[in-house]
Order: structure tokens, then C-alpha cells, then sequence
């Protein structure tokens, strides 16, 4: 019981940077899907004259979002530390 003061210290640091590493997952997660969103609207209105299949639709789509990926790499996506997607 004399440690107790310590356990509760180390147990709020290991939330702390759990949460702090965990919230670039999420922004990055949702930047993912965004672009994925993006990538499927340009796919489907380049693609609104001729019908595709459903699997070469799902490769134009991956393609797109990489290339869109590629292209926004240095955009800083979590605005708050000035983090870009490729770091």
C-alpha cells in the first residue's frame, strides 16, 4: 500500500499516452476514408457512360485513392500539431 501514489501515477500515464498515440490512428482513419469517398465519386462520374465490373471498378477506386494518397502526402491532416500524412 505504500506504492499506491506510484501505481495510480504510472496507470494515468499509460492512458495518457495511449490516448495521445491512439488519436493519430483515428485522424489518419478518417482521412483514409475521406479520400476513399473522394476516390469513388471521381471513379463513379468518370464511369457514369459505360458499365464496369464490380471488380475493376474496386481496382480503379484503390488506384484513385493512391494516387490521391500520393499526391496530398505533405497536406497536414491533424491541423492541431502540424502533422502531415506521411509523417
Amino acid at each position: 500500500m505504500k506504492l499506491k501514489g506510484l501505481v495510480w501515477f504510472l496507470t494515468i500515464a499509460l492512458i495518457i499516452i495511449s490516448l495521445w498515440e491512439l488519436s493519430y490512428t483515428w485522424v489518419v482513419r478518417s482521412y483514409e476514408s475521406d479520400v476513399k469517398e473522394q476516390a469513388e465519386r471521381l471513379v463513379k462520374k468518370d464511369s457514369a457512360s459505360r458499365t464496369l465490373s464490380p471488380d475493376l471498378q474496386a481496382a480503379l477506386i484503390e488506384a484513385k485513392t493512391q494516387r490521391i494518397l500520393d499526391s496530398t502526402k505533405d497536406k497536414a491532416i491533424y491541423p492541431l500539431f502540424g502533422t502531415t500524412y506521411q509523417k
